[in-house]
């Protein structure tokens, strides 16, 4: 019988990733509570924001919670996005084709027009409490890229159609599920997690 781990999110693409990661645990979300749950996400640091998801959801069950806050950080425009990556175009706006375009505005109107000032890295701070004995834990994954000039590829969720990650020419949604997997910021992070998880606990 696979134990089971909680995660603080309603986000499909996100429980997709987790579980394919982490497919010997069962995993249990908010959409098993409330689908409705909406946690506010008002920290200044991924750090703060992957806190306030595990805090909110250690108040509704018991046992290991793991919550992540994850955005794109583009480095010439002082970490833009950031901890902002999922509503600072705007709270009623959640369509990502429409915010890709307007990110990749901002970088035209900077004069952001090569490769190395596109410089860019995706981050993903996962935050881990066991209510059973009171423990946290935060596990952080980066990796390394450039906003491309167009959005490419059918694949992938938020900014993976813009964002190339160093040692290719393809953007995450061109490049596939699987390959993602082996490369992105989440997977490094989960990794990390699931390496805790194994020499930690005995299931």
């Amino acid at each position: 019988m696979k134990k089971t781990i909680w995660l603080a999110t309603n986000s499909e693409d996100k429980i997709k990733e987790f579980n394919f990661l982490l497919d010997y645990f069962e995993i249990k979300t908010l959409k098993d509570i409330d689908k409705n749950i909406d946690i506010v996400e008002d920290g200044i640091t991924f750090v703060d924001n992957a806190m306030i998801k595990a805090k909110y959801l250690s108040n509704l069950v018991k046992g290991i919670i793991i919550a992540d806050d994850s955005g794109l950080c583009i480095n010439n425009l002082n970490g833009f996005p950031g901890v902002h990556s999922k509503r600072w175009a705007g709270e009623n706006i959640s369509d990502w084709n429409i915010i890709n375009n307007k990110l990749l505005d901002i970088l035209k109107a900077n004069d952001l027009n090569t490769i190395e000032k596109r410089s860019a890295y995706f981050n993903c701070t996962l935050a881990m409490i066991d209510t059973d004995s009171n423990i946290s834990e935060i596990f952080e994954g980066k990796v390394d890229g450039y906003i491309g000039f167009d959005q490419a590829g059918s694949e992938g969720f938020a900014y993976d159609k813009v964002f190339i990650p160093n040692g290719y020419d393809k953007t995450f949604a061109q490049l596939g599920f699987e390959i993602k997997q082996q490369l992105s910021h989440r997977s490094i992070a989960i990794k990390k997690l699931a390496n805790h998880l194994k020499n930690n606990y005995k299931f």
